[in-house]
């Protein structure tokens, strides 16, 4: 009688366990898949960003962003369109634009080796008056650079990329805007 109790605690032990594996591993798959999915959505945004059609491309961000939030180069470029979108709209409010940044700031904190994308995202934050995390993440990406192999950067050198970045979002924004009027 014993041995038949323990064959039966046994065996929902066992199964047990595989009801699980299986359930999680389930839970993987799918996680994967979504993941897939953003991706494809991701590039193909960034395809229709290559095209000048950025109101199909905030869109597809927008997609990809729902199925996963995990991605840092998604948040970031679905923080910045979303600000870019409330900036150039009529109706725009300042609550959007502060999920757009809250949305770049997190891209940048989970992935503070990004160099372009922090570089970016500082010019933003000094932009929307932030300059403590603009001059935080110029801090990080400076003591970043200053490695013993490397001759130290000169301040010229941060300066014109600052402003070639600065442009380069201004010329963004324009062709925003003409895109949003056709």
């Amino acid at each position: 009688m014993r041995r038949f109790i323990f064959t039966i605690i046994a065996i929902a032990v066992v199964l047990a366990v595989f009801a699980e594996t299986a359930g999680r591993s389930e839970r993987d798959r799918r996680a994967e898949e979504l993941s897939r999915k953003a991706d494809y959505a991701y590039l193909e945004a960034r395809s229709k960003i290559a095209d000048d059609n950025y109101a199909s491309a905030y869109d597809l961000l927008g997609y990809a962003y729902n199925l996963d939030s995990t991605q840092s180069a998604l948040n970031s470029d679905y923080g910045f369109y979303t600000i870019l979108a409330n900036t150039m709209s009529r109706e725009g409010d300042s609550a959007t634009v502060e999920r757009g940044y809250r949305l770049m700031l997190d891209a940048n904190e989970s992935d503070p080796e990004d160099y372009y994308s922090s570089v970016f995202f500082a010019n933003l934050s000094e932009r929307l008056n932030h300059g403590d995390i603009a001059l935080n993440v110029w801090e990080r990406q400076v003591s970043g650079l200053q490695t013993p192999c490397a001759p130290p950067v000169t301040p010229p050198i941060y300066f014109a990329r600052s402003v070639f970045l600065i442009s380069l979002s201004v010329y963004t924004e324009q062709k925003w805007v003409l895109s949003r009027r056709k």
